[in-house]
């Protein structure tokens, strides 16, 4: 998410109390033995990588529930996870822009996506749009890691969202306060796609639309919806 938010604060994986991962390279934690020569570390990569890996679940339609303060202790804990795989190529692709939570559960999917800074992205809501979608040269996904990027793919060019992060109270992790971006271009992209998964939508879903990334649920819109009469700037309509 970009620094022009109104409040809330990001936290990032990799710098939480008793959280390393920006030390880790591929990340999940420190081998056991401190003392490795270099074959025995590439060995214990590899081992990692294959381990992580099968954290991926098989594409899915469930949508996300909203994440309360009773699962900040999963989201850490599953943000870690996804956090390392977004340094493990899949199939096609070698660069992760982001990752859902509903692409590695499919039980009970969360309401978050982690970027590869470490951002963790919580309960996020498209909460506005451009009334056009433009037409993106191409996309892929990491849920489909052996089908070819998607050509003209419609996205909505500005999109405004709203999210939470977490923040220190009381000697403890909490959900922020809603916090506001106005995205635009592939930030914009990027967004919609992992808001889309959320919803219970994926890109290679043959009824596939820019408008299954916009939150049309109950609960949670209605939650952030006070928040919204904060001193809110109303996206320009303009491509």
């Amino acid at each position: 998410m970009p620094n022009n938010q109104q409040e809330g604060e990001i936290l990032k994986v990799a710098v939480h109390e008793d959280v390393k991962l920006a030390d880790m390279g591929l990340g999940g934690g420190q081998p056991e033995k401190p003392q490795m020569t270099q074959e025995e570390m590439r060995t214990f990569l590899m081992e990692r990588q294959v381990e992580l890996l099968k954290r991926y679940v098989p594409p899915h339609n469930k949508k996300s529930r909203e994440v309360t303060n009773e699962d900040v202790d999963r989201v850490i804990a599953d943000g870690e996870v996804m956090l390392a795989l977004c340094g493990i190529p899949r199939g096609f692709y070698s660069e992760i822009a982001a990752l859902a939570h509903s692409q590695i559960e499919d039980k009970d999917p969360l309401r978050f996506y982690v970027r590869p800074t470490g951002e963790l992205i919580i309960n996020p809501v498209i909460t506005s749009h451009t009334s056009v979608p433009v037409f993106k040269d191409s996309e892929g996904c990491l849920s489909y890691p052996d089908e070819p990027m998607k050509r003209l793919v419609p996205r909505y060019n500005k999109v405004d969202v709203r999210y939470q992060t977490l923040k220190q109270k009381d000697g403890k992790l909490v959900l922020s306060d809603p916090a506001i971006a106005y995205l635009n271009g592939n930030p914009a992209w990027e967004a919609q796609h992992e808001c889309s998964h959320l919803n219970g939508h994926n890109l290679y879903d043959k009824d596939f639309s820019p408008m299954h990334a916009v939150w049309h649920g109950d609960s949670l819109s209605d939650t952030l919806e006070e928040s919204e009469k904060k001193d809110e700037q109303p996206n320009d309509d303009v491509e």
